[in-house]
């Protein structure tokens, strides 16, 4: 069977750091036996000038199996700096299939729950004569491979996988919050930061939170807020979420989404670019404010 492009690349990344390796091997291997040749090529000339000269003999070079400062060093040190380069995507690559996994069993028992709901509520709405009749013969499982259909929101989408039919009818609620908190430690006031999301399906299922810190050193609420609103975006997006509505309990955040105020400070201006590039990740994106 054909392999794609994206299923050979970890292959040869595995293969070029397998050769990084047995490269730099070979430098040191070279660059040591290179050492050897000097130093003995050094001793056979101080031997042959020591009954005649009267200079003084040349300092002996340390025996050491360390490789010498010279050019090899530049050799050796660029494979090392690939060898850490690689290693750093084989870890990205490995969490974001870890990430993808998590994500895609989520969506999973999200659809199955539409799934569920939808067919109870046929079954209520059944004529109780007509669910007598045929009652015992309903039967509509759910499919778990309707998480990766064909339907999709939106071609700009970068998720990894597609949405399904179910979830594509449903709108998600996206609550966020950014804090900051000035507290004494010692002599001196320092601000500490958090941010925190929650994802909700229309039937109040909690699908997804996060609770973490944040630096917020010299950092104002308005920047506290926009991380958070980035964060709740990027996890919605992630999850394959076509349309969002998310609240805003602060009133100049929401200005600025709304495009009513321009930031006047670069690093919020930036911030809420961010939030606009998100929006686009989704079929339909709507915010509130809370009053």
């Amino acid at each position: 069977m054909a392999t794609s492009g994206s299923d050979d690349l970890p292959l040869s990344i595995s293969e070029q750091h397998r050769e990084l390796m047995a490269a730099k091997t070979l430098v040191s291997d070279l660059d040591f036996a290179f050492r050897l040749q000097i130093q003995e090529a050094i001793t056979v000339s101080l031997h042959n000038q020591s009954s005649s000269s009267s200079f003084p003999p040349l300092p002996r070079m340390a025996e050491t199996n360390s490789p010498p400062e010279m050019l090899t060093d530049d050799v050796f040190n660029f494979a090392s700096l690939q060898v850490e380069e690689i290693d750093r995507y084989e870890q990205e690559r490995r969490d974001s299939e870890q990430s993808e996994a998590l994500m895609i069993k989520l969506m999973t028992d999200v659809n199955r729950r539409i799934h569920d709901r939808k067919l109870a509520r046929e079954i209520e709405s059944m004529p109780e004569d007509e669910w007598m009749q045929y009652g015992d013969n309903i039967e509509r499982p759910f499919v778990a491979d309707e998480v990766s259909g064909s339907s999709s929101p939106s071609s700009s989408s970068s998720s990894s996988f597609s949405y399904s039919n179910l979830v594509s009818k449903e709108v998600f609620r996206l609550y966020f919050k950014g804090l900051v908190n000035r507290v004494r430690v010692g002599n001196s006031d320092v601000d500490l930061g958090s941010v925190w999301i929650a994802i909700w399906d229309p039937h109040d299922n909690l699908l997804f939170e996060l609770k973490k810190p944040m630096a917020v050193s010299g950092t104002g609420r308005k920047v506290v807020e926009l991380k958070a609103l980035i964060e709740g975006l990027d996890a919605a997006s992630s999850m394959g979420l076509p349309k969002i509505v998310y609240f805003i309990d602060y009133y100049p955040l929401y200005q600025y989404i709304v495009g009513r105020w321009l930031p006047k400070q670069q690093k919020v201006a930036t911030l809420v670019g961010k939030a606009f590039l998100l929006h686009q990740k989704f079929k339909e994106c709507a915010v509130s404010l809370v009053p």
